[in-house]
């Protein structure tokens, strides 16, 4: 953190050290980690939950009738980790076949916790539900994971709930079996196309919101000189802003928290590195490179708006979201983006005869959140009481950590260490 420029270390005389934030800016940055963290880890609860709920309707007959929309909830989860569609694209051949197996499992395991004597999930449960192979599959991946990282552990020829939290676990599995039905590379263009589709669809839903559906590449620069990639451009006629987008869809990492973020951001050529390198060059492009500015022109920006671009990118790391970085870019979860940009309203998962249905949910009260300011959509999130939980997010602020060595001190203040 030192090295990164977020955290300062001070050495008095007697060599006692002390580390603080490094400056008011970085206080602000690591106010915008904590936060995406506590919304990642509320998300992750919530999906754990959904799941459970799951396995208490299926067990119970008297609630059969609440058995569709329960699953329908669980189900969708995969999807919505992933920032796909659930009805078309890659993740709607994983769904039924492969998706819905692993639940099956999940919650048979989750239903042996609460009743203890059930017999574990194993060849002959999978053979009775026609869903041998995919048994096999998740089988083989818990056999290649640490104990503390599977989602299943082995009892009595079978498979019994690991230690694993459920949601993680769930997901993870999922990714080793999309990976095994697609292909290692399956995070490629065909997700990436129906990725931009789904996000597309959902911000036309919006009337304040005007996508302008053009891309901005190394060719479209003097002399096809610079990098760049712009995936398309929003223009917000409620707070007169105009984005330029690039997407970036990344394969879960082993490493979480800081060090993912660092696995993620210090590459340049590749995953995040590579995204705030091309857009800290659309900055400049926009500004100063006139083949770029004509081209931005002739699909409909203002040269007003080539001068104030603001470049975002939207990915799928759930815990770095609301990011502000150098050059005024902006990192964001795509849902959090696309909640703010629609003034935060959720969206609804159901079913309707038999199909899975995606509606906006009540938009909520009060002035609507600016995507652009990060720090005001955090303010507009912990407002909202259905995310009171989250109030104390920052108390790591105020935390001071200290640890001695016989007559020498290390004190971490502010700093959530």
């Amino acid at each position: 953190m030192v090295i990164l420029g977020i955290a300062r270390a001070t050495v008095d005389e007697t060599g006692n050290c002390t580390i603080t934030p490094s400056s008011d800016a970085m206080r602000a940055h690591l106010r915008r980690v904590w936060f995406g963290s506590a919304l990642e880890q509320a998300s992750l609860a919530s999906a754990s939950l959904a799941i459970q709920s799951l396995a208490i309707v299926a067990a119970d007959p008297a609630r059969r009738n609440q058995l569709q929309n329960a699953r329908v909830s669980a189900l969708t989860l995969f999807p919505q980790h992933w920032r796909l569609p659930p009805d078309y694209g890659p993740v709607a051949g994983l769904l039924f076949d492969q998706l819905e197996p692993l639940l099956l499992m999940i919650i048979h395991a989750v239903h042996a916790t609460q009743h203890p004597g059930t017999p574990p999930f194993d060849h002959r449960h999978a053979a009775q539900k026609g869903i041998t192979q995919v048994y096999e599959h998740v089988h083989r991946i818990q056999t290649q994971l640490p104990v503390v990282d599977r989602l299943f552990d082995f009892s009595g020829g079978g498979l019994v709930l690991g230690t694993r939290n459920l949601a993680s676990g769930a997901i993870e599995t999922a990714e080793k079996l999309a990976e095994i039905k697609l292909g290692t590379n399956w995070h490629g263009k065909a997700t990436s196309d129906a990725q931009k589709a789904y996000l597309v669809n959902r911000l036309k839903r919006c009337a304040h919101i005007e996508v302008l559906d053009f891309e901005l590449l190394q060719h479209h620069t003097k002399d096809n000189a610079v990098e760049v990639d712009v995936d398309f451009f929003i223009r917000d006629h409620v707070h007169s802003q105009i984005y330029g987008v690039q997407l970036k869809h990344l394969k879960k990492r082993s490493h979480s928290g800081l060090l993912g973020w660092l696995s993620l951001l210090r590459e340049p050529s590749s995953g995040l590195g590579n995204l705030v390198r091309q857009l800290e060059n659309l900055v400049l492009l926009a500004r100063d490179d006139e083949k770029s500015r004509a081209c931005l022109i002739s699909n409909g920006l203002t040269p007003a708006e080539c001068d104030r671009i603001i470049p975002v990118g939207l990915h799928n790391v759930g815990s770095m979201d609301m990011w502000s970085l150098q050059n005024g870019i902006l990192l964001y979860d795509m849902h959090t983006f696309v909640n703010l940009m629609a003034g935060r309203a959720a969206v609804e998962i159901g079913m309707l005869d038999g199909q899975i249905i995606n509606r906006p949910a009540a938009a909520r009260e009060g002035p609507p959140p600016s995507p652009h300011d990060p720090d005001s959509a955090i303010d507009a999130y912990i407002a909202d009481p259905l995310f009171q939980h989250l109030s104390r997010f920052d108390t790591a602020a105020r935390v001071r950590r200290q640890a001695c060595n016989g007559a020498l001190t290390v004190v971490a203040h502010g700093l959530g260490l």
